[in-house]
């Protein structure tokens, strides 16, 4: 089976500023972050730990991601697309919509990393058709239902799939995000923009960071659910601890023998450890490498 190995980066809406970009109280100040310098370079690590596991890897982006990840960086991706300049940039808060349009025009089964994601083994392989591959289950975590609440309270249109939803709830992580659906994949991104488009007057409303991850995770599952796809998350997690499952995806100490896969997200990317662990994990697979990115990026 043909697959297309890609990511993604909607760029343009961090040239803003704080005004009415996602740098402003969004958690989006350099890529979530504790540098520039440690942003870039990570986006040099994901794609070079790609590359060492699949042949081509794809980008999907705008003119500001490409002149980040191409001109300047000069990260050789196999094949580049602009067409996230299509996005209106005063959606910028919702910054999930440049994944959304991603997955949206991938013609063929795929599967798509975020810039943040760094592994020592291939994602899983599709084994069945209509197969939906992702990082992990979420179990219960408190930011949905906080989001939950304010959707009810002051959006104008929900989609079917996102209403009357228990306390029990259960979503997914789309760091990794493959799918061998094509009509899945249709419906799914079709409803999630018109979730963010016909709410467009009211999302000023709601926190719109939490936002992001209901209409491109909790949406996907609950679809894919209704559609009865096979589920097949790439990583295990506890049902009970998420302190203990915000660990594991950070575990350096225990790569690659016991940990294949690195996602640092939310608050980790700001911890001075994980930059530590970045530049060492570069330094000691890519040496030559990382000198040319560390000299680049830091002069």
């Amino acid at each position: 089976m043909s697959i297309n190995v890609y990511q993604s980066l909607w760029l343009a809406p961090s040239t803003l500023g704080t005004k009415g970009g996602f740098l402003n109280s969004n958690q989006r100040f350099n890529g979530g972050w504790l540098s520039i310098e440690l942003y870039y370079l990570s986006l040099a690590y994901s794609f070079l730990k790609l590359k060492k596991h699949y042949k081509n890897v794809g980008l999907i982006c705008d003119t500001q991601g490409k002149e980040l990840l191409i001109d300047f960086l000069g990260l050789d991706y196999s094949s580049i697309s602009t067409e996230l300049n299509q996005i209106d940039n005063s959606f910028s808060k919702t910054w999930a919509l440049g994944k959304i349009y991603a997955y949206r025009i991938s013609q063929k089964p795929f599967i798509h990393y975020d810039g943040d994601v760094f592994i020592w083994e291939k994602t899983k392989a599709f084994t069945s058709a209509n197969q939906l591959v992702f990082q992990n289950y979420e179990y219960n975590e408190s930011y949905y239902l906080d989001a939950l609440k304010e959707v009810n309270e002051h959006l104008y249109f929900i989609p079917k799939e996102l209403k009357n939803i228990s306390r029990n709830l259960v979503s997914i992580n789309a760091g990794i995000l493959g799918c061998n659906s094509k009509e899945f994949i249709q419906e799914y991104t079709e409803k999630a923009l018109e979730f963010v488009t016909l709410n467009e007057s009211r999302l000023s409303l709601i926190d719109q960071g939490r936002f992001n991850t209901v209409f491109e995770q909790l949406l996907c599952y609950k679809i894919a659910k209704k559609r009865k796809l096979l589920l097949t998350p790439n990583f295990q997690v506890s049902r009970r601890d998420n302190t203990k499952n915000l660990n594991k995806l950070t575990d350096f100490y225990n790569v690659p023998e016991k940990i294949k896969f690195i996602h640092p997200i939310a608050f980790k990317k700001r911890l001075a450890i994980i930059g530590a662990h970045i530049h060492n994990w570069f330094n000691y697979e890519f040496p030559a490498d990382y000198k040319y990115f560390k000299n680049k990026i830091y002069s």
